[in-house]
């Protein structure tokens, strides 16, 4: 039996390039997690200049989105790339997010949503990354890996 590609397991989208923030929020582009069983959103960071970053997780009702909640979520963290390819423990966020250090350079986030637990008329997420104060860049990318509901070779689109 033929082995399946990890492009027939699961569906990988870009949902934000790699940039430097400016200071400014950096949102995702909204990725529609219906037609999936889950989500693993994974958040890089390169240098983060000045205050902390808050990172949080949106549920939202369409791609524009008309109404969007912060949620809940789980997570774990690397350590730096280029020295250490381990992450921490599973931890739980509140809606409220969680705080990204100043001294996070080079960190990786992967945060892990179901999409059973969203809420009813709620199936598409995108993740949000805010600078404290004093916060004058960062360079984040964020990509999304979907696991689809079953094996395909062109799996179904998760941005519209």
């Amino acid at each position: 039996m033929k082995a399946l590609n990890f492009d027939e397991q699961f569906h990988v989208v870009g949902l934000s390039s790699p940039a430097d923030s400016g200071g400014a929020a950096v949102t995702s582009d909204i990725v529609n997690v219906g037609k999936y069983h889950s989500v693993d959103l994974i958040v890089y960071f390169g240098t983060i200049t000045g205050d902390t970053i808050t990172l949080t997780v949106e549920e939202c009702d369409d791609v524009t989105p008309s109404n969007n909640t912060a949620i809940a979520f789980n997570y774990r963290e690397s350590g730096a790339t280029g020295s250490s390819d381990a992450f921490g423990d599973r931890t739980a966020a509140t809606s409220s997010g969680v705080t990204v250090a100043a001294t996070d350079d080079d960190h990786i986030f992967l945060i892990s949503i179901d999409g059973s637990e969203l809420s009813d008329g709620y199936p598409y997420v995108r993740v949000v990354a805010t600078p404290g104060g004093s916060a004058s860049a960062s360079e984040v990318a964020i990509i999304a890996v979907l696991k689809p509901r079953y094996a395909q070779q062109a799996q179904i689109t998760a941005i519209t």
